[in-house]
């Protein structure tokens, strides 16, 4: 953190836009957006805030990102969202605690682009309004427009609203299925480690030890570098080397994620990067895009053959581990391994009342069995072989198997 103030203190040296370039141009730039982030209060979540950075950078190009960001109330994806919308230029930013479908139907009469390559933030989307919100902004989304007919004075009236917009929205609770087909889920991390060093980051803060006066400063050389990134199309040279699963239907769709992934990283890396086409307006991705996004992607990529929630698949993943533990210190099969609440409770950081929401939702899915349990009598479970077996992970090739995939081809680099 002392490292981080004193370089921004060095900065101050530099003109804005000097600042913004170098930005820009350093190798490790979605590091320094943490060390960013990290100054502004944000500590932790280094995976997340990356993926919600790229997100939001995404808007400007032809198929930006969406995506939800699920977790427990006060576990702090609100702070971490409106922190990053910060960086984003004010006006590319639309950010809404509410929002009405007809408001949003109405919102483009005057102006069909208003939020054309615009970042729109809405926090707790949820309740009965929040199927037919989702509905228009998956549109803009995926189809990139939204058509609405009315009546004005007794006539047809078409309003037409433009994308593509980048989407992000945060919730405690189930997200439309259908948005969440079309868009990344990111939980946070609910860990006492965690909750402990956001504690230590804000007594930090509140002894006078962050920027200093040098927010404007931080903010400015962000605003200044989005600004510099033109819009532009991405091309994947080596796409057709990508080895990803295609056992469940759904990979059809997360596919597009992955590789919208690997067109962000390259769009926010433009300045480093081969350009083509007529006056440069084609990325080529590198395979060093395809790294930084398969280290993104890979905590999410369980998702494909566990068909639960961000939230509940980290909690199957410490039920694993404690399974996996037991079953090596007692020399048997993980099968005859069974376990109450309280035993996860005591081997994770999860409360009592964490563990109670969302394991009934795993025994609906199959992933745990009730062996014993009724109102009065404490339940006991099982993990079952359907998860204990999945390691999908497997099926995406690795940055090092990519390469050895492109050195084998002849003209592809």
């Amino acid at each position: 953190m002392k490292n981080a103030i004193k370089k921004k203190e060095a900065e101050g040296n530099l003109s804005a836009e000097e600042r913004a370039k170098n930005f820009l141009l350093n190798p490790r730039l979605l590091d320094e957006v943490l060390d960013d982030l990290a100054l502004l209060g944000l500590v932790g979540e280094s995976t997340n805030k990356q993926i919600v950075y790229l997100c939001a950078s995404s808007r400007k190009l032809h198929d930006p990102i969406g995506l939800v960001l699920h977790s427990s109330s006060s576990s702090g994806k609100t702070v971490l969202a409106n922190t990053i919308a910060k960086l984003i230029p004010p006006e590319e930013v639309f950010e809404f605690s509410k929002i009405r479908y007809q408001a949003l139907n109405y919102i483009g009469r005057d102006n069909p682009d208003i939020l054309k390559n615009k970042v729109i933030l809405v926090t707790e989307l949820q309740g009965v309004m929040a199927k037919e919100v989702s509905y228009v902004l998956r549109q803009l989304l995926t189809e990139h427009k939204h058509c609405y007919l009315t009546t004005k004075k007794g006539l047809p009236e078409w309003i037409h609203l433009n994308g593509p917009v980048s989407f992000i929205s945060t919730t405690t609770k189930e997200f439309d299925e259908e948005v969440g087909n079309r868009i990344l889920g990111i939980t946070l991390d609910e860990s006492k480690e965690q909750t402990s060093a956001i504690q230590t980051s804000q007594k930090r803060l509140f002894a006078g030890n962050g920027l200093n006066g040098n927010t404007e400063i931080l903010l400015q050389k962000h605003h200044l570098a989005q600004k510099m990134l033109n819009p532009c199309s991405v091309v994947i040279p080596f796409a057709e080397h990508i080895r990803f699963p295609a056992n469940k239907l759904r990979a059809r769709r997360d596919h597009m994620k992955f590789l919208n992934l690997i067109s962000a990283v390259a769009f926010l890396y433009q300045y480093q990067r081969e350009k083509t086409g007529e006056n440069g307006m084609v990325v080529k991705a590198s395979v060093a895009d395809y790294k930084l996004a398969y280290e993104l992607y890979k905590p999410l990529f369980e998702e494909l053959n566990v068909h639960v929630n961000p939230i509940q698949h980290k909690l199957m993943l410490e039920i694993q581990n404690f399974v996996s533990g037991n079953a090596r210190k007692r020399k048997i099969h993980p099968d005859a391994v069974t376990f109450t609440r309280g035993d996860v409770v005591n081997a994770s950081s999860w409360t009592l009342r964490q563990v109670r929401t969302h394991v009934d939702e795993l025994v609906d899915n199959e992933f745990l069995t009730i062996l014993q349990g009724s109102k009065g009598r404490t339940y006991k479970y099982r993990l079952n072989n359907c998860f204990l077996n999945a390691d999908t992970v497997k099926e995406l090739a690795t940055p090092e198997e990519l390469e050895h995939e492109i050195s084998s081809n002849e003209g592809i680099k």
